[in-house]
């Protein structure tokens, strides 16, 4: 996928199934809140814009994000950033130098770095956590 972020282009890959289910664990927790389920479900039925939906759902997934360890933030932001490259004149540059650890752009603030990460969870995870129940309530067992 695409997408332009302060005038510079974007394109994600897949993340390959082994690291989108370990990504998937670390956030499910925050995900799967019933206040940001609510929130994302309002986002896409009325089908915002993804900067526009992470605006709206930004409360309620600060609020959770906080409980995540360090680790468990790192792990998802390396793991999203390394699947994203940005255009650099007429070539496609990684975002992520794995071997380096560290971002190939410095010039990236934290709410741009927030939404290349969405970008990434929305396009690898969207629809494990949309077809996510959106009841509250006691869970039901299988026999």
């Amino acid at each position: 996928m695409e997408f332009t972020l302060d005038g510079v282009q974007y394109r994600t890959k897949k993340l390959d199934a082994r690291r989108a289910f370990h990504v998937s664990r670390r956030v499910a927790p925050v995900i799967m809140q019933a206040d940001v389920l609510l929130v994302l479900k309002e986002a896409v039925d009325s089908k915002l814009s993804g900067a526009l939906a992470m605006a709206q759902a930004a409360g309620p997934i600060v609020k959770h994000l906080a409980e995540l360890s360090e680790a468990d933030c790192d792990y998802v932001l390396d793991a999203c950033l390394a699947a994203v490259y940005r255009l650099d004149k007429t070539v496609w540059q990684p975002l992520w130098n794995a071997q380096a650890n560290r971002m190939m752009y410095e010039d990236l603030s934290m709410p741009q770095l927030l939404q290349i990460t969405y970008q990434v969870l929305q396009e690898n995870l969207g629809d494990f956590f949309t077809a996510a129940p959106l009841t509250t309530g006691p869970s039901t067992s299988l026999p």
